[in-house]
């Protein structure tokens, strides 16, 4: 239901771009912001803390899996960007963040957000619709998150899909361990990969599961 209702909200934002501000301001005063959140991040555990309340998910203490930044109308259904910078400000400081945008490009190649937020230190891998994600890109993945994690002990690193609009031809579609959309099935291959590449797990359906438990909320593994 999560992609429909999507599609749906993203026909609106449309629509209420296409008004002026004047008109805009009354539908959202009285539209419920932290509803609509909670239910775009469908299934995903969500960071609600300390003044916080995202669509984020540590995987690890140095690992963080989020939804996409979201700036302008986008804001009122996605994680707000100003909010996730405060969140790491607070949280970890900004000089030890990098950020992985993983997804398609192929149909959107703007950025979501502004890279300034994050003092630029985003990297972008290109997941090519409809395609297995090549060896060499989670290869260079795997290689960029170690090098950033070894730097030193304080940094982490954060990923996120570029878009709700992402592969859907996986090698584990139709069975996958990821119990959910296929983004998450997609966020939850390549940090599984990762996972393995730092040798947290030893095997895939490990690391898989602990991915489905630390993001998917009422996850129950079925091996």
């Amino acid at each position: 239901y999560l992609g429909g209702w999507m599609s749906w909200a993203k026909g609106q934002a449309s629509a209420l771009l296409q008004q002026t501000p004047e008109s805009i301001k009354p539908i959202i005063t009285n539209l419920n912001v932290t509803q609509v959140r909670h239910y775009a991040s469908g299934n995903h555990k969500r960071f609600c803390q300390d003044g916080f309340d995202l669509d984020l998910s540590y995987i690890t203490d140095r690992i963080v899996v989020m939804g996409c930044p979201s700036a302008g109308i986008t804001k009122l259904y996605g994680n707000p960007v100003d909010e996730v910078v405060r969140f790491f400000q607070t949280k970890h400081s900004m000089c030890y963040i990098k950020v992985f945008n993983i997804g398609n490009f192929s149909n959107n190649t703007s950025t979501p957000y502004d890279y300034d937020k994050f003092n630029n230190q985003v990297a972008d891998f290109s997941i090519i619709g409809g395609e297995v994600p090549k060896l060499q890109t989670i290869h260079q993945f795997c290689s960029s998150a170690q090098n950033w994690l070894s730097k030193d002990i304080n940094n982490i690193i954060v990923i996120h899909p570029h878009s709700k609009s992402l592969v859907s031809n996986l090698p584990f579609k139709k069975k996958s361990p990821i119990k959910t959309n296929l983004e998450d099935q997609l966020i939850g291959f390549m940090v599984s990969c990762l996972l393995i590449h730092l040798n947290e797990f030893d095997n895939t359906i490990n690391a898989f599961n602990h991915f489905n438990e630390k993001r998917i909320q009422n996850n129950n593994n079925n091996n």
